[in-house]
């Protein structure tokens, strides 16, 4: 009993925020993340609620399907690492989930190489003193577009808390709300935001140009390949990057940093390649939703084939899979070090 309470503790001090917090005192949780905002519930003391993430002092929460915001300081979290990513967010996206296998090969689902190379990632990440949030905590089926929605709710929420100007504050909420109404809502509201037609939704370069304000957030997609072609065998590494290369397809998509995005997902793939052993096949341009409609310092990470007999050994392979990890953790220290924004 008592190696079981142990291993609870630690899995509690290691992961935090993976086990569902409780409130303190009697918590207020607003519409917005602001004392000021409209007050949606209030919810006992010591009552469980369950953490998305959070951004500076403020956590996003749901509590009976209601979902909003309150100081971090009404819940019983454990007290984080200081390092030298203290400061920095790292949204991590674990490919995939839930009804949505990925690829399979020899009954191995890509969804779980995923969940368990992010896992490893974000114990890093947390020892570093990174704020992580991730787009999908279990095996769940997320819509595509709530990936990017929810980095895009990050970099909003940044803004808005740090905003002093009232005009300017309520024009981010007003966005925030939006987010919110696409997670919540999904398809049915999908289309005001990132509808394509002969320009860039106009909410969506607003949000674009928030991204442009802040320098301490950075966006991983975590995915392993597949050829789909018995008769082409291909190995190694991939570095997904999405930019001003898609803008001929949707017009006005042309508001990309290419020059951060392609520094970004060249100084991950050089330390995965090293501390996984494995060869960094390219780092390249492409055209997908998760990097396309947000404009963070991001990049899809192709792990390796899995219908390779060699990388599925990798992919599959415990420590291999901390190798990954570590290389993506080491990956993210020296961009924001060749970027100059770490504060240690």
């Amino acid at each position: 009993m008592k190696q079981k309470i142990v291993l609870f503790l630690m899995l509690f001090l290691l992961f935090g925020c993976s086990v569902d917090p409780k409130t303190i005192n009697n918590t207020i949780i607003y519409e917005l993340p602001s004392t000021t905002s409209k007050e949606l519930i209030t919810i006992p003391e010591n009552t469980n609620v369950v953490l998305s993430f959070k951004v500076y002092n403020w956590c996003r929460v749901t509590y009976q399907e209601i979902t909003g915001y309150t100081e971090c300081s009404n819940l019983d979290l454990p007290p984080e690492e200081i390092g030298v990513l203290s400061g920095k967010t790292v949204i991590v996206d674990a490919g995939h989930g839930g009804k949505d296998n990925g690829a399979i090969v020899d009954n191995v689902l890509e969804k779980d190489i995923n969940r368990k190379v992010s896992d490893y990632l974000i114990e890093y990440l947390k020892e570093d003193g990174a704020n992580v949030v991730e787009t999908r905590k279990n095996d769940e089926t997320l819509y595509l577009y709530d990936r990017p929605t929810i980095a895009n709710l990050v970099v909003a929420i940044e803004n808005y808390i740090r905003t002093t100007n009232s005009g300017k504050k309520d024009a981010i909420g007003t966005i925030i709300l939006d987010l919110e109404a696409i997670l919540n809502d999904g398809v049915d509201v999908l289309p005001y935001l990132y509808r394509k037609g002969e320009d860039m939704n106009e909410e969506l370069k607003e949000i674009f140009e928030l991204t442009n304000q802040i320098d301490d957030v950075v966006f991983v997609s975590i995915h392993s390949n597949v050829t789909g072609n018995e008769e082409v065998s291909l190995q190694g590494l991939d570095m997904i990057l999405t930019g001003n290369n898609v803008a001929e397809e949707y017009p006005g998509y042309d508001l990309y940093n290419d020059a951060e995005r392609e520094l970004f997902g060249n100084i991950l793939g050089q330390n995965i390649s090293s501390e996984a052993d494995i060869n960094l096949r390219r780092v390249y341009f492409g055209d997908y939703a998760v990097l396309r409609e947000e404009n963070l310092p991001s990049t899809l990470i192709e792990l390796g084939y899995m219908d390779n007999e060699e990388d599925l050994k990798k992919l599959t392979d415990s420590d291999s899979q901390k190798a990954y990890a570590r290389g993506i953790e080491k990956g993210i220290i020296e961009y924001f070090e060749a970027t100059k924004t770490l504060t240690q």
